[in-house]
């Protein structure tokens, strides 16, 4: 069956347009700025007369659609920190993509920053639900997606964002650090823009009267040794006995295989159970940014008048280690 005249005259008209140099700068302006599929930016300049009208076609159609990505991964992402103006309280909070290409758009890491903002200012006053963590000290986040943000929730306008980007935006896990008694500071690895990364630390320190700008930046040093050594615990009094028990029989069976005897084998194991607790809490990891060849408990004691309170690390996109 031929198609009506008009039809095939509209279709013309479409490809010119297409074709025009104005359109295919409007295509790339768009595609840059929300992170949605080519042919998705293609069909929305076509459709529409300006910038303005194609982000709009864009939402209409990714709303429908984001309902349909509900069951897909989304494995890639941001954390993002915020710290307050006393620097007492910091908050931290993953937000998921499916590519990385997303995670590196203007309006994810615009949106990445407004939750953590959102959820830090949540925390001071007093309307976000946390539950504490055993081994960092870290209040973790119960309910991100409750959060208000902007006149919606937080699990709303991330729906909102998957529908202009045309991928599935998740929340991701949250976790507060500090109190009145704290000073604290934050770091983001790979950094793409000031409190945003693909792997974030916290950490919260206190001491007797102390000096806030040199306490806040020996903060920021111990948050980076903790995206780079990645410990579990605080420091051994919080490893939870669960871990610790879970660690000594995988050790024990790995002592039993040398064949010492019993004397010899209780040292040995008690020895290995010492370096896994030393290795895995921060208190007692060597530090690696700090000055010195000492513990990162000792460093902050000694050089600072400083003792560790909590930390939190987010890796986005990785699994939680005490899920």
């Amino acid at each position: 069956e031929e198609r009506p005249w008009w039809r095939l005259a509209a279709a013309m008209a479409s490809i010119r347009r297409m074709m025009s140099s104005g359109a295919m700068q409007l295509i790339k302006e768009l595609r840059a700025s929300s992170g949605a599929p080519m042919a998705d930016c293609k069909k929305a300049v076509s459709s529409t007369e300006s910038l303005e009208e194609a982000f709009e076609w864009l939402r209409k159609k990714g709303l429908s659609r984001a309902a349909k990505m509900e069951g897909r991964v989304a494995e890639q992402g941001l954390v993002a920190f915020r710290v307050n103006g006393r620097r007492s309280l910091g908050c931290l909070v993953e937000v998921r993509s499916e590519t990385d290409f997303v995670a590196r758009n203007a309006l994810f890491q615009e949106f990445s920053g407004r939750v953590a903002a959102a959820a830090l200012a949540a925390a001071e006053a007093g309307a976000l639900g946390t539950s504490a963590s055993a081994a960092t000290r870290a209040s973790e986040v119960i309910s991100l997606g409750s959060l208000p943000l902007d006149g919606q929730t937080a699990a709303e306008a991330a729906t909102a964002l998957s529908a202009t980007v045309g991928e599935k935006i998740s929340l991701g896990r949250a976790s507060l650090v500090g109190d009145d008694r704290c000073v604290v500071a934050g770091y983001a690895h790979n950094s793409l823009s000031p409190g945003l990364g693909t792997h974030t630390a916290l950490v919260a320190v206190r001491g007797e009267a102390v000096d806030r700008d040199a306490a806040a930046d020996a903060a920021k040093r111990v948050a980076m040794h903790v995206v780079a050594a990645g410990p579990a615990y605080l420091d051994p009094s919080y490893v939870p006995a669960a871990d610790l028990d879970a660690e000594r029989a995988v050790l024990a069976e790995q002592v039993a295989a040398m064949g010492k005897p019993d004397d010899v084998a209780a040292k040995i194991l008690a020895s290995k159970l010492d370096k896994f607790l030393a290795d895995r809490s921060l208190a007692t990891q060597l530090n690696l940014v700090l000055e010195g060849k000492r513990s990162v408990a000792k460093t902050l004691k000694d050089d600072f008048g400083l003792e560790l309170d909590a930390f939190a690390v987010v890796r986005a996109g990785a699994a939680a280690p005490h899920a």
